[in-house]
């Protein structure tokens, strides 16, 4: 009797789990879209699944690849024509987003074109097309010819990391109201990137040869595992990556493969967080004159790039500036010179109110002990003494 009752229960659980894990098929696929700059008012509810071998076929023809030997299913023949009347007509870059962490896009701006296995994530990882640049730990670039300028404009990205997030952070703040900024620095190097990219792309002539870029974004699965995705600051940051994406297709067709959550994703966040943050502890010393001063914007104006002590790094040395017109002089101080030292008038100002302070309660009190000291013998009889005229 108890091994029946032990068979039907092992035979339920079996059954349980095995309906579970049919009925969450969609939990092991990745959604795939297409980042459009206008509005989309045809947003499909419906989008087909389509295997690994047909995605990597899709994104094949995407970038160039000859697939005439290919034999194409009819739903990938639909999917490739709808990409060709809708995106290579354009002649823009390509750039992939694989977006980490089931983050849930803005349908009035990104078409969802398909379904497909997350293992989609080997295909961009052993991406081969042309020959490959990394422009920084977040972007590679691929073309048939590599380009100097592109390599150049990203040659001191790092330095000018800080500069380009006061820019952006600046810049959405006008554009979302309330906005709640970020110090995670994931964040702030991989939005980074893509607004450098996008710098280099806005300044770049209509016939110039398109390249394709690979982005791997990790920082709203950071940020998400930190303090959630209710969190205001979470909001916050996924509108101004929105916002960039948007603006960024004017130059791309940028397309997003959003990942659901994946354990192994928050360990590998755990090693990254590690290095970026030893970094940013010293990203106020640079390794060459020319870093100190792509970094710092040459000091900005108000010092010179200096070679510390026995050591192999340049950091800011500030030096006072005379204003002509005021005839005042103004001392600079901080990692790139861009703060007025105001140390000095402080403290005179600090010094001289407590000293006025002092004075005045001192004087307050002097006052007010005089007025109950007794007169003198010769005031007091004087006082009390009556005058003829009132004898």
């Amino acid at each position: 009797m108890k091994f029946n009752q032990l068979l039907s229960w092992s035979l339920l659980s079996t059954l349980v789990v095995s309906q579970s894990s049919s009925s969450t098929p969609s939990d092991e696929e990745v959604t795939v879209y297409h980042v459009s700059n206008q509005s989309l008012n045809n947003n499909k509810e419906y989008f087909p699944s389509i295997s690994i071998k047909d995605s990597q076929i899709y994104f094949d023809n995407l970038v160039g690849k000859d697939l005439s030997h290919v034999e194409l299913s009819s739903s990938l023949i639909d999917l490739i024509n709808e990409q060709i009347d809708d995106f290579i007509s354009q002649g823009k870059s390509n750039l992939f987003i694989n977006l980490k962490g089931n983050v849930k896009l803005n349908e009035r701006y990104s078409n969802p074109i398909f379904k497909t296995s997350k293992s989609i994530s080997k295909y961009f990882k052993n991406f081969e097309f042309g020959k490959s640049q990394k422009l920084s730990n977040e972007i590679i670039s691929y073309g048939e010819e590599s380009s100097e300028d592109l390599q150049s404009h990203f040659e001191y990205f790092k330095e000018k990391t800080s500069n380009i997030w006061q820019n952006f952070k600046s810049n959405s703040q006008k554009i979302i109201k309330s906005y709640n900024p970020t110090n995670d620095q994931l964040y702030i190097n991989e939005i980074s990137s893509l607004n450098h990219l996008n710098e280099f792309y806005d300044n770049l002539s209509s016939d110039s040869k398109s390249n394709t870029f690979i982005l791997n974004f990790y920082s709203l699965l950071s940020i998400a595992n930190k303090i959630g995705t209710d969190s205001e600051t979470y909001k916050h940051q996924l509108k101004s990556f929105e916002n960039l994406i948007i603006k960024m297709s004017k130059n791309f067709n940028i397309y997003i493969i959003s990942y659901p959550y994946v354990q192994q994703d928050i360990s590998h966040l755990q090693k990254r967080s590690s290095i970026e943050s030893t970094f940013k502890t010293n990203q106020l010393k640079y390794g060459t004159k020319q870093a100190c001063e792509v970094g710092t914007n040459n000091c900005n104006s108000h010092g010179e790039c200096t070679q510390l002590k026995n050591k192999e790094e340049w950091s800011c040395l500030c030096s006072s500036s005379f204003n002509k017109t005021t005839s005042k002089t103004t001392n600079w101080v901080g990692s790139d010179c861009n703060k007025k030292d105001v140390s000095v008038p402080a403290n005179l100002f600090l010094w001289t109110t407590i000293a006025l302070v002092l004075l005045i309660a001192g004087g307050i009190n002097l006052l007010a002990s005089v007025g109950t000291d007794p007169l003198p013998g010769v005031l007091d009889a004087a006082t009390l003494s009556p005058s003829k005229k009132n004898i």
